[in-house]
């Protein structure tokens, strides 16, 4: 009995010793599952925290585009997964000073974290820098194809602290108006420049009270250019395609030489450098938003319009914003700005008419039209600095600038391939486009734009990015 009873005793051992080790190896195998179980999820949420970490900077650069001025603290989510969610810190430098933020910079950092229940688990983060790249009007009138000045045509300079009221109104250039007299000898005075890649027409009295940049000489031969060959042969082409689409006729004579003290004050130099490409407007707004027309009453809020006309003997407000005019904006009578010290951004899809007054007694720096070239013609209509012509396949893309008699716009206006005819009108601020065409009228430029970055044409782009440690 005894020798059974330890036999058993011995058996009941031995099993309970092999329950105790498979009881250990499933825990640690248990456990090692789980580790892995855990790492794969941690893998897994990291990498889908990367992508959504840079998913809040790109949230960011849209707020960016919208208003250049974005800064502050957002949230977002992963669509379908709410329990995932992104913050992002926005220190913008154009709307104040931060330090370690260079100007016209701002610092962009995105943390994502995972929410369960009432716990709150900090994943990882991305980090960005966006750099401001901003319109610039540093000159009265500029263009690719052409800039021409005919029948007394003139570029004045003003500034515009002093060019107030009647002083406005009537043209002062008495002392304390804010003329900048052109044959003043101070260096420090800025002047109503002009400069043009192609050519420069001016005659029957036309005078640029500044300095004037173009090529009066053929940059690949070397040679004065002739106006009957050579690049004047594909210019004129381009100029009377031009004068159909704008309905009028240039009559500036292109120079052949230097021009003279008789068409201008300052003084002449020739392009030093292959122009960079220039610069496409995006309005930020998709073409489908603009499907309504606007009726405007008294004001008209941001937003995206098919087209909007202002009839004659109206005055429309404009409030501060982002606008977008798809297909054309016509004023008849007058557009003000509903506070002179907000900034009114338009964009125009194809053209722009006007016949009576735009923001005429408002700053040209806060009212900024841009054009984003959405009409096409048939055939070849422009032609860059080396007589190239500059197509989309069989079809030219433009947009235009019509100022009419009597008319008055104090405004900066930009666009790559725009054509901007200005006859007998007063354009106060600066214009820049691929043809600027001048008949009986005046650029009064303002001085204060000189060097002065206006965000409204900006791109910002996103530089730099890195990943960075929880927060």
């Amino acid at each position: 009995m005894r020798g059974r009873a330890q036999v058993r005793g011995s058996v009941l051992a031995t099993v309970l010793m092999l329950t105790m080790l498979l009881a250990i190896l499933t825990s640690v195998v248990a456990g090692n599952i789980l580790q892995n179980y855990r790492s794969t999820n941690h893998v897994n949420d990291v990498g889908q925290s990367r992508y959504l970490g840079y998913a809040g900077l790109q949230h960011a650069m849209i707020k960016l585009k919208a208003a250049s001025n974005f800064d502050g603290l957002f949230t977002g989510t992963l669509p379908g997964q709410p329990q995932l969610r992104y913050e992002v810190l926005v220190k913008n430098s154009v709307a104040h000073p931060y330090p370690g933020v260079p100007p016209a910079c701002a610092s962009i950092e995105a943390q994502v974290y995972q929410v369960d229940g009432g716990q709150v688990r900090s994943l990882s983060g991305m980090l960005g820098t966006a750099i401001l790249q901003s319109q610039v009007f540093d000159k009265a009138a500029s263009a690719k194809t052409m800039v021409d000045m005919a029948n007394g045509s003139k570029t004045m300079a003003f500034n515009f602290n002093d060019y107030t009221g009647g002083r406005r109104e009537s043209r002062d250039t008495a002392s304390g108006s804010g003329y900048v007299d052109p044959a003043s000898t101070d260096n420090g005075n800025v002047h109503a420049d002009i400069a043009c890649e192609g050519f420069l027409g001016l005659n029957s009295g036309a005078k640029v009270e500044g300095n004037i940049r173009a090529p009066m000489v053929d940059p690949d031969s070397g040679t004065v250019i002739d106006p009957t060959t050579g690049l004047a042969t594909a210019f004129a082409t381009a100029i009377t395609s031009i004068n159909t689409l704008l309905g009028g006729s240039v009559v500036g004579t292109p120079l052949t030489g230097a021009p003279t003290s008789a068409v201008m004050t300052g003084s002449y130099s020739m392009p030093t450098a292959t122009p960079g490409a220039a610069t496409t407007y995006n309005s930020g707004f998709d073409r489908s938003d603009a499907t309504q027309d606007a009726y405007p009453n008294d004001h008209l809020d941001p937003g995206a319009y098919k087209s909007a006309t202002i009839n004659s003997g109206r005055t429309v407000r404009l409030r501060g914003g982002r606008y977008y005019f798809a297909d054309s904006f016509n004023i008849q009578g007058e557009v003000i700005a509903e506070n002179p010290n907000d900034e009114i951004v338009i964009y125009v899809g194809k053209s722009m008419e006007v016949s009576g007054r735009v923001n005429f007694h408002g700053n040209p720096g806060n009212f900024q039209v841009y054009f984003t070239d959405e009409d096409s013609a048939n055939g070849t209509l422009l032609y860059d600095a080396d007589g190239n012509p500059i197509t989309t396949g069989t079809t030219t893309n433009f947009s235009k600038l019509l100022m009419n008699t009597g008319s008055q716009a104090t405004m900066v206006t930009a666009g790559n391939k725009l054509l901007a005819r200005l006859n007998g009108a007063r354009l106060l601020g600066s214009i820049s486009g691929q043809y600027v065409g001048m008949n009986d009228s005046t650029v009064e430029y303002d001085t204060r734009l000189k060097g002065r970055q206006v965000v409204g044409g900006s791109s910002w782009k996103l530089k730099a990015v890195y990943e960075q440690g929880k927060r």
